[in-house]
């Protein structure tokens, strides 16, 4: 919902469960068909969740480091996004066309295509049982009571 686009570029994530009653550290993985001139920076990543934040009582966006402690019993927020820990590297792979079945290399031309990605990781943390997931099924359910006929 943050990032409407990522529906066709699709990401991996991980949720790690720390040795807490409640906190939970989300690790958000994302490679992305780049510029080897331009690419995606931190800066632009950081921006889009600062931004949202701004305007969203779901997602808390923060330059500052976290322990599981600061977010146990959050009451509003679905994530706390990190900042300061999202990285982004950009690099060429090599991809080999005579491996790809859906592609026809003309004869003489090259069989290799260097494609630039950026791979960008994202941590965030979020309290997955006591504030904001109790807090958000409440306001969920409040919601649907309101417009219900």
């Amino acid at each position: 919902m943050v990032i409407p686009e990522m529906k066709q570029i699709g990401f991996i994530a991980e949720s790690v469960r720390i040795p807490t009653t409640t906190g939970s550290l989300i690790v958000l993985v994302i490679n992305l068909q780049d510029e080897i001139e331009n690419p995606v920076k931190r800066d632009l990543i950081n921006g889009i969740y600062r931004r949202y934040a701004e305007t969203s009582s779901h997602l808390i966006y923060t330059e500052e480091q976290n322990v599981s402690s600061d977010i146990i019993g959050m009451p509003s927020a679905a994530a706390i996004i990190e900042g300061t820990e999202t990285h982004t590297r950009t690099a060429k792979i090599r991809v080999n066309l005579n491996k790809v079945s859906s592609c026809a290399v003309k004869e003489g031309g090259s069989s290799y295509l260097d494609v630039p990605i950026t791979q960008a990781v994202i941590y965030g943390w979020y309290d997955n049982e006591l504030g904001s997931y109790t807090n958000m099924l409440g306001d969920l359910t409040v919601t649907i009571s309101e417009n219900l006929v």
